[in-house]
């Protein structure tokens, strides 16, 4: 199997930050393209507004997702410029879907090592994207202290 698409998930956690670092040497090495998604989640929102999420704050959501995506390309520094998506939806579900619609051959993506009891109230978004992903998945811890 070649590794010719790998996509990099991030959000704003050091371990996105360290994935995007390793999802850059896996795709220098292999001499692959390289796409970045970025996915706003709306009951992450909802549960800041403490109801429905105003419009407001989605667009701001989106803003900010659009500035890490946009810095993400910069740090990449590749060439071609890496492919870009902002998603608005269930992370795990978009961060699958953009997989498949791009092709991606290779997904990186951080996680960051929650507790048990966390895992179980809130998900693990990387737990549920290596049992469902349509391809191959690299899981980066966050740096070490």
């Amino acid at each position: 199997m070649s590794f010719r698409r790998v996509l990099i998930a991030l959000d704003q956690s050091a371990a996105a930050t360290r994935a995007l670092d390793v999802g850059r040497e896996l795709a220098q090495a292999l001499g692959a393209e390289v796409a970045c998604v970025h996915v706003v989640d709306p009951t992450l929102a909802a549960a800041l507004e403490g109801g429905a999420p105003t419009i407001t704050l989605l667009a701001t959501l989106k803003q900010e997702g659009r500035h890490l995506l946009t810095t993400a390309a910069a740090r990449l520094n590749s060439t071609p410029p890496p492919w870009q998506f902002l998603r608005e939806g269930s992370p795990p579900q978009e961060i699958m879907a953009a997989a498949q619609e791009w092709g991606a051959d290779l997904l990186v993506l951080g996680t960051r090592g929650r507790s048990r009891l966390a895992r179980a109230l809130w998900g693990s978004t990387a737990e549920a994207v290596v049992r469902q992903a349509p391809c191959p998945v690299v899981v980066v811890r966050p740096p070490q202290r």
